[in-house]
């Protein structure tokens, strides 16, 4: 895909442009402005986008596109066993989790249960995922928050994956779910959580898609286009968040871990939105990225954390030091070979050797 070069403007000067007919969104690429503007006024842009712009004219079908891409034989093959096991109690709480909650996106870990019990077609599999989402609802508090460490953050991660299981398995889709999950979205999106929670956001170009495809998720389930909306409003701040050179910011440089993080997350959004402005966001900012972290993989398939801000610097929840997840890079250049029709990213995800399972995207 090749780009070209836009003025660098705000998400709300752009849809007012693309509102008058000034400008033709589909000529133009997103350039990063630095770093965000303050997180205040990113919420108010999401109030300015949401009386400005238009709801998508087609609807999502549902998730059938992320369906077919995460339950696709060739990435089954390459990435799935039926021998996985997740650190899960018997009823439900994940990893730290045992003791009490602490960190509710833990439980967002569910997703992996699910996509493998879909595709191997285990329903015991799939029930253990759900039953991992299950034990973070039933601590979910009135106003649709989890009151644990890093809440916003946090929750994001978790209902981003209780959205897109939901997606991929309309079955489960009951209204306490739902209701749940509504509610989650209500909380996050109360200006006193996220001005907070996207203050802390800085910096983190991942986490800025990881928002847009919590919402997108979300208005699909709920029909609900204001939500799309919002999300298209991150996935443009998240794709400002892109360096010249195609390096998506993470603590104010590179870190080849977290970059594949927001470039799985972003192609998993593209999948699932129908919103015009979200896609060309998505599509201007993948090929880049993507292009960037190739220059990470080393001739034996192995990639080079040398440099990475987080990876090799940051520990895990259970104290051990953040590594590389070749899975997740595998993951990703299969989604980008068929998001971007690009035969470089096929040799991208034959060329990585395989040496864990993929881990939920998110921190």
């Amino acid at each position: 895909m090749k780009c070209t070069s836009i003025p660098r403007i705000t998400g709300v000067e752009m849809l007012k442009s693309k509102a008058t007919g000034t400008m033709q969104l589909k000529d133009l690429r997103l350039s990063r402005r630095g770093l965000l503007c303050a997180a205040t006024a990113t919420v108010l842009t999401e109030v300015a986008v949401m009386r400005r712009h238009p709801a998508a004219a087609k609807s999502v079908q549902r998730g059938s596109a992320l369906r077919e891409v995460l339950l696709d034989r060739v990435l089954g093959e390459a990435l799935y066993r039926p021998s996985f096991r997740l650190d899960i109690t018997p009823d439900g709480a994940v990893g730290q989790n045992r003791d009490g909650l602490l960190y509710v996106e833990l439980q967002g870990q569910g997703i992996e249960l699910i996509r493998r019990g879909l595709y191997f077609n285990d329903p015991s599999m799939t029930r253990q995922g759900w039953q991992a989402f299950d034990w973070g609802i039933a601590r979910q508090n009135k106003d649709g928050g989890f009151g644990q460490n890093d809440d916003f953050h946090s929750a994001t991660i978790y209902l981003t994956a209780f959205g897109q299981c939901l997606l991929l398995d309309p079955a489960a889709a009951t209204p306490e779910r739902l209701t749940a999950l509504e509610r989650g979205i209500a909380w996050v999106s109360h200006p006193r959580n996220s001005i907070r929670g996207m203050t802390r956001n800085l910096g983190f170009a991942h986490r800025f898609w990881l928002v847009a495809a919590m919402y997108d998720a979300a208005a699909a389930l709920l029909d609900r286009p204001d939500l799309a909306r919002r999300g298209t409003v991150f996935a443009l701040d998240g794709a400002r968040l892109q360096e010249p050179d195609g390096t998506n910011l993470e603590r104010g440089g590179y870190d080849v871990g977290y970059h594949m993080v927001g470039l799985v997350i972003a192609s998993r959004y593209l999948l699932t939105t129908s919103d015009d402005v979200g896609r060309e966001a998505a599509m201007a900012m993948l090929p880049r990225g993507f292009d960037r972290h190739m220059q990470s993989i080393r001739a034996d398939g192995t990639i080079d954390a040398e440099g990475s801000t987080r990876m090799g610097k940051e520990k895990n929840f259970g104290g051990t030091i953040k590594r590389v997840s070749s899975a997740q890079a595998r993951e990703g250049y299969f989604m980008a070979w068929r998001l971007l029709k690009d035969d470089r990213y096929w040799g991208a995800f034959e060329h990585i050797r395989p040496d864990d399972p993929v881990k939920v995207p998110g921190r």
